[in-house]
C-alpha cells in the first residue's frame, strides 16, 4: 500500500475516532427537537479544524527535538491512550448521563454571585452535550455552536498532537473538521430511527476501540 492510501485511511480512521460522540450528540438533539443550522455547523467544524490545527504545530516543533523513531512511537501510544481512555470511560460511565438531564438551564445559568465562565460552559457540555441549547430555546445559535464545537473537539487537541509525531499528513484537519459536523448532522438525521438506550453507552466504546485500531497501526508503522 502506497504512502498516499496509508494517509488517507489514517486520516479517514482518526476522523471516525473523534467524531462518533458527534454523531451520538446529533441522535440526541433529535430526540429532544433540537435542530442545528448550517451557519451553526459550519462553526462547530471551524472550532474542530482549530484545535486540531493548534497541537498539530505544537507536535511538529517537539518531532523536531527527539528521534523521528521516537516520535513516531510517542505519537502512536498518545492515540492508543486516547482510545483506551475512552473505551473505559464508556464502560463505566452511567449512560443516562447525556440526555437524562433536566432542563439545560439548571446547569448552564449559575447565580449572580457565582457566574458560570465560558470555560465551565465548554466542561460541562462536555459532560453533557444537551446543555449546548443554553436558552432551551430547540435550537443550536451561533454563540452556542462555537462552544458546542470547543466541546466536540476536545479530543482532537491530544490526538492532533499524537497524529503530528506519527507523521501525520496535515489532510487529517480538514478531514476531521468536515467529519464532526457531518456525522452531528447525520445523527439528528437518523435519531428518530435509533434507540437511544443502546447507543449510549456504546460510543465511548466505539470510540476508543477506533482510535486504539489507528494508534496500534501507526505504532506498528502499517499507517
Amino acid at each position: 500500500m502506497n504512502s498516499l492510501w496509508k494517509q488517507v485511511l489514517a486520516s479517514l480512521g482518526l476522523a471516525l475516532g473523534l467524531s462518533i460522540d458527534s454523531g451520538l450528540v446529533g441522535v440526541v438533539y433529535a430526540a429532544r427537537k433540537v435542530s442545528i443550522p448550517p451557519l451553526s455547523l459550519t462553526l462547530v467544524s471551524l472550532a474542530t479544524g482549530i484545535l486540531m490545527l493548534v497541537p498539530m504545530t505544537a507536535g511538529e516543533i517537539v518531532s523536531l527535538l527527539v528521534p523521528p523513531g521516537l516520535a513516531h512511537i510517542l505519537g502512536g501510544t498518545i492515540i492508543l491512550l486516547m482510545g483506551l481512555w475512552q473505551f473505559w470511560r464508556g464502560c463505566v460511565e452511567k449512560p443516562q448521563r447525556i440526555w437524562t438531564l433536566p432542563c439545560p438551564n439548571t446547569y448552564a445559568s449559575g447565580t449572580q454571585d457565582d457566574p458560570v465562565t465560558h470555560v465551565d460552559l465548554v466542561k460541562q457540555i462536555v459532560r453533557a452535550p444537551v446543555l449546548a441549547d443554553q436558552d432551551d430555546s430547540g435550537v443550536i445559535d451561533v454563540r452556542e455552536s462555537v462552544l458546542l464545537g470547543l466541546a466536540l473537539g476536545i479530543d482532537a487537541l491530544t490526538a492532533g498532537f499524537g497524529a503530528s509525531l506519527t507523521d501525520f499528513w496535515w489532510m487529517v484537519i480538514p478531514v476531521v473538521s468536515v467529519c464532526s459536523p457531518l456525522f452531528l448532522l447525520l445523527g439528528s438525521c437518523l435519531g428518530n430511527l435509533l434507540n437511544l438506550d443502546r447507543l449510549v453507552p456504546r460510543s465511548g466504546i466505539l470510540t476508543g476501540t477506533t482510535l486504539m485500531i489507528v494508534g496500534l497501526l501507526k505504532i506498528k508503522g502499517c499507517l
